[in-house]
């Protein structure tokens, strides 16, 4: 269990070394990039680069503490509580056996990170941030990653330049006590997407995309998912096809492919779901037509899509059979002339 909670890591920052156990922190805190160019919250966010001499990382990346065990908020998304103090992660009692990690780690994974969105917006960008504080990410010794390896973990990583050796999975049932522990700060607020965040995916991925031919209209299934499917879709796949449609299972394709059909794409219908996190590499004036269930729609991707220029065109359907227990698990069912419309609002 934890013996206490600092709200930030400028607030750990204040405390004593005795009361975190002899931890030293310290804090470059600088503002984003652009600043004033962009709208909303984002460009108030703050945004730092902690280091603790030493420090812990509990769990799959959830929680980041001093020797002494005080954790610092606002490092990672901890979700269904708004009150950090009150999440289930601070409450619940578990031995974790303790590693020692020699050398300097950087903590990269989100606590979502095994998931494609999280890792693209929540995870790479603290590589940015690691520059931005002025500090070299060359100087690390390794990476801390989530429990479990994803493909497009280690595709993106090596397009960066971090090799395997350097790349350290944390884990559920292990505490990782680092000699020293650099912690790039949260990118920007949840479903919010600054300009120096595309640009830096952008700039990093896109020279790397496999081409694909220009101007095509993808359609992007969901049918080889375990939820949130589209459960009419083979009575709309004629429809789609007369309108141009091809349609695409990214399962089907690596990152650089993603990369690429996205890029080259002008219009791209799909569920919500992580494969439209592809959107913020496609071009300016683009079209994008998501697909949202009446019990799931989130605005991430509406959001990007304004960040990066491109024309959103929302529908949403009705859930299709009984609702499941967690309703981002929910089926939907779009009606055919709710499709026509959206090719109207589109401009096709």
């Amino acid at each position: 269990m934890p013996e206490g909670l600092a709200r930030d890591v400028t607030a750990l920052q204040v405390a004593s070394r005795r009361q975190l156990g002899g931890t030293q922190v310290s804090v470059r805190c600088f503002a984003p990039p652009g600043g004033a160019t962009d709208a909303g919250t984002a460009a108030a966010h703050p945004l730092s680069v902690a280091e603790l001499r030493p420090g812990k990382v509990v769990g799959d990346a959830l929680l980041v503490a001093t020797a002494g065990d005080v954790v610092a908020g606002e490092v990672q998304t901890l979700f269904g509580e708004a009150d950090p103090a009150r999440h289930w992660v601070l409450r619940r009692c578990r031995f974790r056996a303790e590693v020692p990690l020699a050398g300097t780690s950087v903590l990269l994974a989100a606590a979502g990170g095994g998931n494609y969105y999280h890792w693209l917006f929540e995870s790479l960008p603290r590589l940015r941030l690691l520059e931005l504080g002025g500090w070299d990410r060359h100087q690390a010794d390794q990476f801390l990653l989530n429990q479990v390896p994803q493909a497009f973990h280690e595709q993106t990583l090596e397009l960066l330049g971090i090799a395997p050796e350097q790349r350290r999975r944390c884990a559920k049932a292990r505490v990782l006590r680092c000699a020293h522990l650099v912690v790039p700060s949260p990118p920007a607020p949840l479903i919010e997407f600054p300009r120096w965040l595309c640009e830096y995916l952008r700039q990093s991925f896109l020279p790397a995309a496999r081409p694909a031919p220009a101007g095509q209209r993808l359609f992007v299934s969901r049918r080889r998912a375990h939820r949130r499917r589209l459960a009419n879709e083979a009575e709309l796949e004629p429809l789609l096809r007369r309108a141009g449609f091809k349609t695409v299972c990214l399962e089907e394709f690596d990152f650089t492919g993603q990369v690429g059909l996205f890029a080259s794409a002008s219009v791209i219908a799909g569920i919500h779901g992580a494969g439209l996190s592809n959107l913020v590499f496609a071009s300016p004036g683009a079209r994008v037509i998501e697909l949202y269930s009446p019990t799931h729609s989130v605005a991430c991707y509406r959001n990007l899509a304004a960040a990066v220029g491109l024309v959103h065109v929302p529908v949403v359907g009705r859930t299709a059979g009984r609702p499941r227990k967690r309703s981002v698990e929910d089926d939907l069912w779009i009606d055919a002339s709710q499709l026509r419309q959206a090719f109207e609002q589109a401009g096709l």
